[in-house]
């Protein structure tokens, strides 16, 4: 069968997992996870491994593991609050990337106490005819993200919805033709590859974000802390300077990090491996697909939001 030796040494662990497809079920008495073997079998020969399938609290939240319980705990309340149009997706991998982003919204001052910026984010999504729940994500989390540039918990809608709009159109004509590169292929995404870590460095000024929305939704996300008014024309040109200047110290971390000091890791549901430059306060994260296409996924530092 496929994955012989991890299923091999599943058995010898006695873990209660089934395989399936496209994951596979991990089970213990209080709660269970749902994986691609790629990532289960990316950790085989980690030295709490057995501690993972067997549940381990805090295994399972090092090796950034969702478990079905928490989904089922959570999604009701992630669902409401996202809107409507976040209930159709209904896989994993989907339940995963809404969590995180509704984790990543709460933490983003902007609408604390002003909720209706969520309702007009969801609209907003909406009406950039999302085809997959990461095209969904994105567009709302860039609506978020410009609403953190206003004044904080002063959202109005219809009074700020013109202005925010702007400052989206402006950042995303910065943002040029973001767009994944094809630089990589199986090999980097299965298993971290130090050579590939120093190709990455090597293209460093050629890396961008995954798209110009996704661009916008990460430097706006996190604007410098000392980010001054953006309204009016004066504003229009800081925000191109800001989005400029974010790609700009996104692309040197990449490129000023020692390749053997590089991390990775295939997320639960294999979707991508990141590359992680740097780390603690100051990060950039580089994914890279099954495919092989890379993309910066996010970069942050401490003068950073």
């Amino acid at each position: 069968m496929p994955w012989e030796e991890l299923n091999q040494e599943l058995v010898r662990l006695k873990a209660n997992f089934k395989p399936g497809a496209p994951y596979w079920l991990v089970q213990w008495e209080k709660d269970s996870f749902s994986a691609h073997p790629a990532f289960l079998d990316s950790q085989r020969a980690s030295d709490d491994f057995a501690a993972m399938v067997g549940g381990d609290v805090n295994v399972l939240h090092k090796k950034r593991v969702v478990t079905n319980g928490w989904l089922a705990q959570q999604m009701q309340t992630v669902y409401k609050a996202l809107g409507g149009t976040a209930a159709q997706y209904t896989d994993v991998s989907d339940k995963i990337r809404l969590l995180r982003h509704w984790d990543g919204a709460t933490k983003m001052g902007v609408y604390l106490g002003a909720q209706k910026i969520l309702q007009d984010a969801d609209a907003f999504a909406v009406e950039q005819k999302p085809t997959t729940c990461a095209d969904f994500v994105h567009a709302q989390a860039a609506y978020l993200a410009v609403g953190q540039s206003l004044p904080q918990n002063t959202y109005v809608s219809g009074g700020d919805q013109p202005e925010l709009l702007r400052r989206y159109r402006v950042a995303l004509e910065a943002a040029g033709m973001a767009q994944p590169l094809h630089i990589g292929d199986e090999s980097v995404w299965a298993a971290h590859s130090l050579p590939f870590a120093e190709t990455l460095k090597q293209q460093s000024g050629k890396l961008t974000f995954g798209s110009p929305q996704v661009v916008v939704e990460h430097a706006l996300k996190h604007l410098p802390l000392n980010t001054g008014d953006l309204s009016g024309e004066a504003g229009e040109q800081r925000i191109r300077s800001l989005v400029d200047g974010y790609l700009t110290e996104a692309t040197a971390k990449i490129r000023n990090t020692d390749a053997a000091a590089v991390t990775s890791a295939l997320d639960q549901c294999a979707g991508s491996r990141t590359y992680y430059f740097g780390a603690g306060a100051e990060v950039a994260m580089v994914a890279v697909s099954r495919t092989g296409l890379v993309w910066i996924s996010t970069y942050y530092a401490p003068h950073r939001r």
